[in-house]
């Protein structure tokens, strides 16, 4: 109600299904920018938390969309399962038992990147991967939508992976800190949820990458053949 007598419009008011997370949309008043629009939003009303609905980018090598490939077909998952927040799964990937589901315009659509992690994860063809086999849970951010990869899709994705019964879920993504996700990582986490993602490949001045510097999420990186951590993985505290 402050905000709207501030001059923003309510676009929605949701609750996030499986973390019982309720957030409302705002849009800026006119001929604001996004920087006016925060100012104002928390001088209007310091009690609230206000964040733009920032994009992740894909961690790692390979980007774009699988080019041809079939979108690897959706089968029942019953049971405890792998989980994975990124783009959507090709057929390529060799998986036995997937199912995938979309949260963005497009979705869900072939992706290479996330080919590639659910390859890693549980693939049963040419790539050794950690658990060949096992059931993944897949959910698409990205579709084909120009605001992919944004912080309310990744939260959206979340709860939907707690109420099919994810046990560990991989995001491969990078960006920066926010209050939503931040939320969504912990309500999933007290609800059972090992979290895993990349610490960046921006190397050790970057500032932390979220959401591997959320408090307990798992943070990874690649290692030579010596053992040591890459040169370009992130560093610091988290």
């Amino acid at each position: 109600a402050t905000a709207t007598r501030g001059g923003f419009d309510v676009a929605k008011v949701e609750t996030i299904d499986g973390l019982d997370l309720r957030y409302v949309t705002l849009h800026s008043p006119a001929g604001e920018t996004l920087a006016q629009s925060l100012a104002k939003l928390r001088k209007l009303a310091p009690g609230g938390e206000f964040t733009p609905n920032y994009i992740h980018l894909q961690s790692g090598g390979a980007e774009g969309t699988a080019g041809s490939a079939r979108l690897a077909p959706s089968t029942p998952v019953t049971g405890p399962a792998l989980g994975m927040i990124d783009g959507g799964v090709a057929s390529t990937a060799s998986v036995d038992r997937i199912l995938q589901q979309g949260f963005a315009s497009g979705a869900p659509r072939p992706d290479a990147h996330a080919t590639a992690v659910a390859s890693l994860l549980a693939g049963s063809g040419g790539v050794k991967s950690a658990a060949p086999g096992a059931p993944l849970l897949a959910a698409d951010i990205y579709g084909a939508d120009p605001k992919g990869g944004n912080a309310l899709a990744l939260a959206k994705a979340l709860g939907w992976l707690v109420k099919q019964r994810a046990t560990v879920v991989v995001v491969s993504l990078v960006g920066p800190s926010n209050p939503l996700v931040a939320r969504a990582v912990k309500a999933a986490q007290a609800r059972g949820i090992v979290l895993v993602a990349p610490v960046g490949n921006d190397g050790a001045a970057a500032p932390p990458m979220f959401p591997a510097a959320y408090p307990a999420v798992i943070g990874v990186t690649a290692v030579d053949r010596r053992n040591r951590a890459l040169v370009e993985a992130g560093r610091g505290a988290q």
